[in-house]
């Protein structure tokens, strides 16, 4: 964090000097790999610069405005892993994982996931080594009940979008 926020910057504005109140942000999964911490093999995630800004404006904003101060569109808000599920609720509903007695991955996960292992190929191709990947949900119907606390899922057929003839 030190390190991001010792960067060389404008010295003439800063965002809190903008007067924004409020984030539209479009292709939100382009922000998805936010710093995740956990003990969870394969489910951390280091961060990148462009998470960790957005991250660090909503929450000023959430500080000076309230919860409501982000909306987010994606039509791919989990496309790799579990974990972005988290990120994104991490971004649009912190006080409803807080009102939930979540307060970190390993918590989250605990409640949403399950860590499965499975037999793979080791490195070198001689073998098979067990590895464990935090790989399922579970607790589905209490994972959408928050989830639709900020979030809005539309079809195809909600959108009726127009689709070319199968040959």
């Amino acid at each position: 964090m030190k390190g991001l926020l010792d960067k060389p910057s404008d010295p003439g504005l800063s965002f809190e000097a903008t007067g924004i109140d409020y984030l539209i942000i479009d292709e939100l999964h382009d922000f998805k790999n936010l710093n995740v911490v956990s003990n969870i093999p394969g489910a951390a995630i280091t961060g990148s610069k462009r998470a960790t800004d957005l991250h660090m404006k909503v929450e000023y904003l959430r500080g000076r405005h309230g919860e409501r101060v982000m909306t987010g569109a994606t039509a791919t808000p989990i496309a790799n892993s579990i974990t972005e599920m988290y990120v994104m609720q991490r971004y649009l509903d912190p006080d409803g994982m807080a009102s939930a007695g979540i307060h970190h991955f390993d918590q989250w996960a605990a409640t949403f996931g399950e860590v499965v292992t499975n037999m793979e190929i080791n490195v070198t191709g001689t073998g098979f080594q067990p590895r464990s990947r935090f790989a399922k949900f579970t607790n589905v119907p209490e994972l959408l009940g928050m989830f639709h606390r900020f979030g809005d899922v539309m079809t195809a057929a909600d959108l009726q979008l127009p689709t070319p003839p199968i040959a």
